[in-house]
């Protein structure tokens, strides 16, 4: 199975990718940013669970962000709602980059979004 991330248009068209890769593609800095990213080598040698998938989700909002973040970085709701929507908007320079996270990403309990009903 692929990985099969739709752009936003413009550019338009979409990446497609290996299961167990993030596939991305959007804007970054008024670049286009495609493509397919492999998970780090070492993130996959950490032992713990809980560590490895923090640091991994850590390296996931790194790529698509074009930003540096630690593997310990602590993510808050704000950060897993984006990491469970796909999309990440720039809110100061409007531009948008869509993602599918790896396979091993999805459908992890703390990736769930869960909507509050009163």
């Amino acid at each position: 199975m692929s990985n099969v991330c739709k752009c936003p248009d413009p550019p338009g068209g979409s990446v497609t990718c290996n299961d167990d890769q993030l596939a991305v593609c959007g804007y970054q800095d008024g670049q286009i940013v495609s493509g397919c990213f492999d998970k780090p080598d070492h993130l996959r040698s950490i032992s713990d669970k809980e560590e490895r998938l923090l640091a991994l989700k850590n390296w996931a909002l790194s790529t698509i962000m074009g930003v540096y973040r630690s593997e310990d970085d602590p993510i808050g709701p704000e950060l897993t709602a984006m990491l469970a929507s796909g999309q990440y908007k720039n809110e100061q320079t409007k531009e948008i980059v869509r993602f599918i996270l790896p396979r091993d990403f999805q459908n992890t309990p703390k990736l769930r979004v869960r909507t509050m009903t009163r």
